[in-house]
């Protein structure tokens, strides 16, 4: 799917499509027009404060021309215009923007971060290997779909459907090695087993991985445990694929326009400060939510800001 989203980028309407081929652009402002700030405030009735707007303008001038002529009244009106441009749409709008995107910079994963995430996967691969040869652990979610922040957690995917492809058959000497799970009655408790037999191994042998806990009764079973040299909280979980190509869709949508991210921190850290999410679990509205429901109110734009599942999916297929 990687592969088809970068070919789908090229095939995008310019409304959605990077404003650069080659080099990473600069973030865009939020207050240009066509863009989601200047939509909203176009939205706003117009409020004639003696504090900004045409209003103020309008007031300075007037009282300006009742000083008559040119003199102290005209300066004083020539000031009050440059207080009220000041506090006018253009230079706010920057300064919203300036505010998103240092908010951005500084919470955004690094790609140091990003890369010993990696290597983390790696070395829990090395682990299941020794019951699943050939298996694949992958990063998902924050980690990869590019609107993780500094400190969030790990969530790791045991990839099974990769054995067998790469080598059919391993061969020692004369004799054939085949691995086979034997049968269960479902597929959940397969799922179950197999993080169970991983769980375990990890809590005994596993270097660094401490506070190891079996969720295994979950809606999606996985299992979570703290990796001590990376410092980072980990989820591992199998038998999750969807949660593979909703990242994949996620970085999609981050990569079609630079003020993506940057709005979706700001909701974020906004929902965080009123208590509307939390690190401790519980009823409380998800990132993931979050982030769905901004998307969806950019695809509801007019023009869009990003398009539609079914936009893409058209694209893909051309």
């Amino acid at each position: 799917m990687a592969a088809r989203g970068v070919g789908l980028l090229t095939r995008l309407p310019l409304c959605v499509q990077r404003r650069s081929g080659v080099q990473r652009p600069g973030f865009r402002l939020l207050s240009c027009p066509g863009t989601v700030a200047e939509d909203l405030r176009r939205e706003e009735p117009l409020s004639g404060s003696a504090e900004t707007g045409d209003g103020a303008v309008a007031s300075v001038h007037s009282v300006a021309r009742s000083h008559g002529g040119r003199g102290k009244g005209e300066e004083a009106g020539a000031a009050g215009e440059r207080v009220a441009c000041g506090n006018g749409r253009g230079t706010l709008g920057k300064r919203v923007d300036d505010q998103l995107n240092t908010l951005l910079k500084e919470s955004e994963l690094t790609e140091e971060n990003t890369r010993l995430r990696y290597l983390t996967c790696s070395l829990i691969e090395d682990i299941a290997a020794a019951y699943f040869p050939d298996c694949i652990v992958r990063p998902f979610g924050s980690s990869v779909n590019t609107f993780g922040k500094l400190g969030c957690d790990l969530d790791m995917f045991l990839d099974l459907d990769e054995i067998g492809k790469l080598s059919t058959h391993k061969s020692s000497g004369n004799f054939l090695m085949e691995f086979q799970v034997k049968n269960v009655p479902s597929e959940r408790i397969a799922t179950q087993k197999i993080l169970s037999v991983i769980g375990e191994c990890l809590d005994h042998f596993g270097p660094g991985c401490v506070s190891v806990q079996k969720i295994l009764n979950a809606r999606c079973p996985l299992v979570r445990f703290s990796h001590q040299p990376s410092g980072f909280q980990c989820d591992l979980t199998t038998n999750n694929r969807i949660a593979l190509k909703s990242s994949e869709l996620l970085y999609i949508y981050g990569a079609l326009d630079s003020r993506v991210r940057a709005l979706v921190f700001s909701i974020r850290c906004w929902a965080r400060a009123h208590s509307l999410t939390s690190s401790i679990p519980g009823a409380w509205i998800t990132n993931f939510s979050l982030t769905m429901m901004v998307i969806f109110f950019l695809q509801r734009r007019s023009p869009p800001i990003l398009p539609t599942l079914d936009l893409l999916k058209t694209l893909a297929v051309l």
